[in-house]
């Protein structure tokens, strides 16, 4: 096993893990922690870009599912740096589907660990990827991930401009209302303006005018921010409570899944120590009958 890498004050290399699953962050930070080196993590990938170019790590540890921007932007982004174009990214992800492993690393991971991790294992796996291991895809099923990973990457293109345009209609709308209720307010500026020329009272005309212009506008402005705040909260109250279920449906399956590895390594070790018990007791049972049999033919 080559030795670890040490830093200048004396500690393991410094690792950032993009996680946005706080649970996973905290069993990582104990693992690693334990072992020597220095985590930084980061719950989203924008937080997470920023953390790697401010801290840049010796190794990244990135979860595909993330909020926001996906693993798979992530990794692009961060290897467009030059100082972070030669720092390993490793996946670290609990997809288990076919083919999750490839396109990964064709999106720019240089490694895979899939979740659920083994404490035991997983920093003897992050050394190796430390000490220069690489995992690549092979040639021939290559070009059909980079395929799947642009048409992946286009459709998340065409929604984002689709959201714009409706962003820029609903603001176009905005616009053209205030620009009517400004044409209103306008028109009743005039009206008082011009009774209050005949009256002979044009400074008190000039601040009713401009009083009357302000107060539409600012009505009508808190309005429309409330309207909008109302539903902004509800759309984000929906979108959390989706994410919310979405990550206790992968907490649940990764539980599952290691409540079933330990039952079954249970199970294994409780065999084996049927098997050593029996295998003992046949080897006591043809020592005393050696003996007896010793002790006859003695007496004879």
């Amino acid at each position: 096993m080559p030795a670890p890498i040490i830093r200048r004050d004396g500690k393991k290399a410094k690792i950032l893990y993009v996680e946005d699953n706080r649970e996973n962050r905290m069993l990582v930070r104990a693992i690693m922690e334990a072992d020597g080196y220095t985590i930084v993590d980061a719950e989203d990938g924008l937080s997470g870009v920023e953390a790697a170019v401010r801290e840049e790590p010796a190794l990244i540890l990135l979860d595909v599912n993330l909020p926001g921007i996906d693993g798979y932007e992530v990794v692009a982004v961060l290897k467009s740096f030059p100082a972070l174009a030669n720092t390993p990214v490793v996946a670290l992800t609990a997809y288990a589907m076919e083919g999750d492993r490839q396109r990964t690393l064709v999106a720019g991971c240089d490694g895979y660990i899939q979740k659920p991790i083994d404490v035991d294992t997983f920093p003897k796996q992050v050394e190796e990827f430390l000490h220069g291991k690489r995992e690549h895809v092979e040639e021939r099923e290559e070009g059909a991930y980079l395929r799947e990973l642009n048409q992946r990457l286009v459709h998340r293109l065409v929604n984002q401009v689709e959201e714009l345009k409706r962003l820029n209609q609903h603001f176009v709308r905005r616009a053209t209302q205030l620009a009517d209720l400004h044409r209103a307010v306008q028109d009743i500026t005039s009206e008082v303006g011009a009774r209050a020329m005949t009256l002979s009272r044009r400074v008190v005309a000039r601040e009713a005018v401009e009083r009357c212009h302000e107060l539409g506008i600012a009505v009508f402005a808190w309005t429309v921010n409330r309207v909008e705040d109302v539903h902004r909260r509800r759309a984000e109250a929906t979108v959390a409570r989706c994410r919310a279920r979405r990550r206790a449906l992968l907490r649940d399956a990764a539980f599952a899944r290691a409540a079933t590895r330990w039952n079954a390594d249970r199970r294994y070790r409780r065999v084996l120590r049927e098997a050593d018990g029996a295998r003992r007791t046949r080897r006591a049972t043809a020592v005393v009958g050696s003996r007896s049999v010793g002790g006859r033919e003695n007496d004879r």
